[in-house]
């Protein structure tokens, strides 16, 4: 699928959310989501993966109105039942992104420069109801050029 400027955020979200189905925990469409909720612990379980909708920001425009160079930020927030469970999935997601040069490449979404390409923003545990449940957070960034 070839990227167009009046579907960026939901191709870009695609792309991604096709991408990480695969592995390990073998995530489907039944544990990657665009938004969290407390339910999805209840109805759902683990694991979870939740892929924020893409922060996008236009760099370049041509003279057509077409988009040449954007910015293209995801969140992702990955969720399991133990601290363990939860670093091992976090690593086959980063493992994913990073191996994932091509599949993002081919739909024009190209690694920043290192550095400024990934970061962990955060980890989190805490109870709910009687479930234990941890929290790791990564952005990655892409730079979209057509």
């Amino acid at each position: 699928m070839a990227m167009t400027f009046n579907q960026l955020t939901t191709q870009a979200w695609s792309i991604m959310y096709n991408h990480l189905q695969t592995g390990l925990y073998a995530l489907s469409t039944d544990n990657i989501f665009s938004a969290y909720n407390d339910q999805l612990i209840s109805n759902v379980g683990f694991p979870l993966v939740i892929i924020y909708p893409p922060v996008i920001s236009i760099k370049n425009i041509d003279m057509k109105g077409q988009i040449k160079r954007a910015s293209i930020g995801f969140q992702i927030d990955i969720f399991h039942k133990t601290a363990k469970d939860l670093k091992t999935l976090t690593d086959e997601v980063i493992d994913k992104l990073n191996t994932g040069y091509i599949v993002f490449a081919t739909n024009k979404l190209r690694k920043i420069k290192d550095g400024e390409w990934f970061s962990s923003i955060d980890y989190d545990s805490w109870k709910y109801d009687t479930q234990n449940v941890h929290t790791y957070s990564i952005e990655v960034n892409y730079k979209y050029i057509d």
